[in-house]
């Protein structure tokens, strides 16, 4: 599905335009967007983020591997999620390392990809791009951790 993406930018260009790719990849599992909580102070009511913490590390994490200026252009982005496997998933006894034949490969319970997508994309405003709002094109695949963990892969397409 990722080539198919990369070959319809790539069919609808001018050979002077091509995108640019660039990826990084997130140790870890990935974490969804939390909403906004409200607290009384007083008379006043304060609006904080409980994802603030996680948006800290996640965003060291990003400037860390990424190594380039923002980008300016509109952009394409991918977003796989590889999340962890619940424990039901494996078989029992001497063989619990070993998938259960019907495992699933995509992850459909909670959280939604789109708690996923909100908060990726928060984290690289100022790092991947200047800001989310020139992200033209998501495309977001929410998965189950293989041999390499759990991590966020995303990679990013000028267009």
């Amino acid at each position: 599905m990722k080539n198919q993406l990369k070959e319809k930018i790539r069919t609808r260009m001018p050979d002077s335009e091509k995108p640019i790719e660039s990826g990084i990849i997130i140790p870890g599992s990935p974490i969804a967007q939390k909403r906004h909580r409200y607290r009384r102070n007083g008379k006043q009511i304060i609006s904080y983020d409980p994802s603030s913490k996680e948006k800290t590390m996640v965003r060291k994490t990003m400037s860390y591997e990424w190594a380039n200026n923002p980008m300016t252009e509109p952009l394409a982005v991918v977003m796989t999620f590889y999340c962890s496997r619940p424990k039901s998933q494996y078989r029992s006894g001497k063989y619990s390392n070993i998938l259960k034949e019907d495992a699933p490969v995509l992850k459909t319970s909670k959280p939604d990809v789109d708690n996923y997508i909100k908060f990726y994309m928060d984290c690289g405003n100022g790092i991947l791009w200047g800001d989310d709002a020139q992200v033209v094109r998501i495309e977001a695949w929410k998965r189950y951790a293989d041999d390499k963990g759990a991590r966020v892969e995303m990679e990013v397409w000028a267009i």
